[in-house]
């Protein structure tokens, strides 16, 4: 019965967060947007550097703050997957242009070929499928010195109108102790806990993925060694486009 009571105030507790998440996220996207224009005004360099670094926690505060919604928006049913027209060119490319800077600044080549699919559009979440890729390629490039990060993708099966699709993320990266990567898609562990840990964050990203992945009706397993770089690899399920969705895409084309 305790048990009973406490998954009751858990879930009590994500709708609440949930509930809230747009209340908390107005406040911090005003605070980003009102250091945006503070950055556009002639300030000088020491006041620059100030409202910078403003700026940079305020972000990273507002990352955090969607980890901790997004759990909670799916431990108390409430996050759903939208359908619409998918293209996954388009949706590596994002990735590609998103993490860019991060790949570059250390080096590393990034890669995310959109090769080898029988179809060009499938119908399912593109949000959602742009946010598990960002947090696997982000994670894979923080963990990589020097090499590359390279996401692939094929179609495995299909059944009727739904294809299973998998993708992954390898990397040449520092790699993962085997005791640490069972608890790598739980809430908030962080593989590296130590205060000189090298990814900063909150321990959710991956748990999120797990969640999202699960969501679209796929799984998520990882393979890595301590030196030798790590490989995740997602499956999931996304529709195949009808007729109707076709037209639709027309109608909304520019």
């Amino acid at each position: 019965h305790s048990q009973e009571l406490a998954l009751q105030a858990q879930k009590t507790q994500a709708a609440f967060l949930a509930n809230m998440s747009h209340e908390i996220r107005t406040p911090m996207n005003g605070v980003l947007g009102t250091l945006d224009l503070l950055l556009d005004t002639e300030l000088k360099p020491e006041q620059h550097q100030l409202a910078s670094a403003s700026k940079r926690s305020a972000a990273s505060l507002l990352s955090l703050l969607n980890d901790i919604l997004d759990i909670s928006k799916v431990e108390s049913g409430q996050m759903t997957l939208r359908r619409s027209p998918l293209e996954i060119a388009d949706v590596l490319a994002d990735v590609e242009a998103a993490l860019a800077f991060d790949a570059q600044s250390k080096n590393i080549e990034l890669r995310c070929p959109a090769e080898g699919l029988p179809e060009s559009v499938y119908v399912g979440d593109s949000v959602r499928l742009r946010q598990i890729l960002l947090n696997l390629v982000g994670n894979a490039i923080k963990f990589t010195d020097v090499g590359h990060v390279k996401v692939t993708c094929r179609e495995l099966s299909r059944t009727g109108q739904v294809a299973t699709l998998e993708f992954a993320v390898k990397d040449t990266g520092v790699g993962i102790a085997p005791e640490h990567q069972k608890n790598l898609f739980k809430r908030f562990t962080q593989v590296d806990s130590s205060s000189t840990r090298r990814a900063q964050g909150s321990g959710l990203g991956l748990a999120i993925v797990k969640e999202l992945v699960e969501l679209m009706g796929g799984q998520v397993r990882l393979h890595s060694e301590p030196g030798n770089g790590t490989e995740v690899v997602f499956s999931l399920k996304l529709g195949l486009p009808t007729l109707s969705d076709s037209t639709e895409r027309d109608q909304f084309a520019p």
